[in-house]
Order: C-alpha cells, then structure tokens, then sequence
C-alpha cells in the first residue's frame, strides 16, 4: 500500500492510509517492543466520515471488531476486508510502554461485502449524513440490553422510574371509569427536553378502547396519560405499554 508508510507511535495517535486504485492489499501489521496497546479500525467511504469495522486477525482467522488488545511484542496482523472503502484508520487509544509500528503488508481487498460494522461499547457513531437501513425486515432502533421494565404501584397516577431509553410500563390495575383520563410521571434519567417518546399499547387496551399519549417532556422525565375511550365500560385491568425515546436536539 503506497499511501501506507511503516510509522512509529509512542504515544496514542491515529494513522491514516489511502486506498489506491491499483491496491489489491490491506494487511495492517503492528511490531516493536511494547506493552498495553488498545487498537481499533475505521473505514471511510468519503475521506470524511469513519464507520468502525471488523477485521480478520490472521493468527487465528477469526474477526475481531471494536477495541483489540495486543499484549503481545511479536508481530501480528489484520486483515482489513472493506473493498468499498477509500480510506483506512486505525486508532491506538492505549499504550502502557515502549512504541507500536504500524505497516502495510501483503494480502488482499477479498470479497464482495464489508465486514459487519461494529461500535465499540464506550464509544458511540456521529454522521453528518443520513444512517439509513434497505433492509424490509431488519430495521433500525434499539437491540436487547437497552431496555427495562417497571411497574406502576398504588394508583393510575403514581409515578414510575425507568431509566432506560427503552422498555415497559405495566401501569396499576385500578379502574379507569368510561371517559376517564390518568396522567403520572416516567422519571428516566435519560431524557433529554429535546427528545421524542414513542408509545404503544402491547396488551390490556380494554378491547381497543384505551388510548396512552406523551402528555409532556422535560429533560429527566415526562408524561404520559391514559384515556379510557369507552362510552360506558371501566377499564379494570393493568396494560403494558411500550415506550422509546428518540434523541432530539433544537440546534
């Protein structure tokens, strides 16, 4: 790789190689005499913005994604498998002692698809451009981890914490008369003023009569009302409501 020249680091500092055109190889090797070394590779399909990627490690074949622990002074090897990138990055974000070189060796751009992209769990992905799925079933949102689940105690207007940017309510099994309102407080940490709170009912919605609205946001907190739709029947059992904050910013 001819934009990847052998560089020594001492400290933590990222280096960047571009792909040329006639490039067949993307190996980055690291050597030297150290100890702690953290690394972590990115790709770029515009010169501007870094997704994380995974990469083979060659000792073992197995792909290694987010932040790699190299405890090692012997040289060792990645093979980065992102033939639609045109740039590459990688990141030393720990070093205990000694240097770490980083160079370009043989192997190849393989493939027909990148490796699965992967965040490392302490960091988070900022674009200045649309993050958009094609998939019809996959989707995008939140995955298992990032939810919880409570429930409403005493009455229909108690208040719940919940401190998750996703999850469950399953409110007070108090009856709600026919045309009846109960508004209470969701109390989570991580709302922001500026966010926006989806819900839906998943069960005991009064044969389709209840109906569960943000009634009010603030940054730690917000509303959320249940209305008891029905002409003449009472509501008597407790319902599961779904919830998700989406993050939202006003500049």
């Amino acid at each position: 790789m001819s934009a990847f020249a052998a560089q020594t680091l001492s400290t933590t500092d990222t280096v960047t190689f571009t792909k040329q055109a006639t490039d067949t190889t993307a190996v980055v090797q690291a050597s030297g005499t150290f100890t702690g070394a953290t690394l972590s590779f990115y790709q770029s399909l515009d010169g501007t913005n870094y997704l994380p990627i995974g990469v083979v490690d060659q000792s073992t074949g197995n792909v290694v994604t987010g932040n790699i622990s190299v405890g090692s002074t012997s040289p060792k090897s990645w093979l980065v498998k992102a033939p639609l990138a045109t740039q590459i990055q990688v990141n030393l974000s720990a070093l205990g002692s000694g240097s770490v070189v980083l160079a370009g060796a043989s192997g190849a751009f393989v493939g027909t698809s990148d490796l699965p992209v992967s965040t490392p769990a302490t960091t988070g992905l900022i674009s200045s451009g649309a993050l958009l799925s094609s998939s019809p079933t996959a989707g995008v949102g939140y995955t298992t981890g990032s939810g919880g689940t409570v429930t409403q105690a005493t009455s229909r207007t108690t208040g719940v914490t919940l401190n998750t940017v996703t999850g469950q309510i399953t409110t007070n099994a108090t009856s709600l008369a026919a045309a009846a309102y109960a508004q209470f407080t969701v109390t989570n940490s991580t709302m922001g003023a500026a966010d926006t709170v989806n819900l839906s009912i998943a069960s005991g919605s009064n044969s389709g009569n209840s109906v569960a609205y943000v009634s009010g946001v603030a940054a730690g907190s917000f509303k959320i009302t249940v209305y008891n739709a029905a002409t003449s029947t009472a509501e008597t059992g407790a319902i599961v409501i779904n919830y998700a904050i989406e993050k939202g910013s006003a500049s």
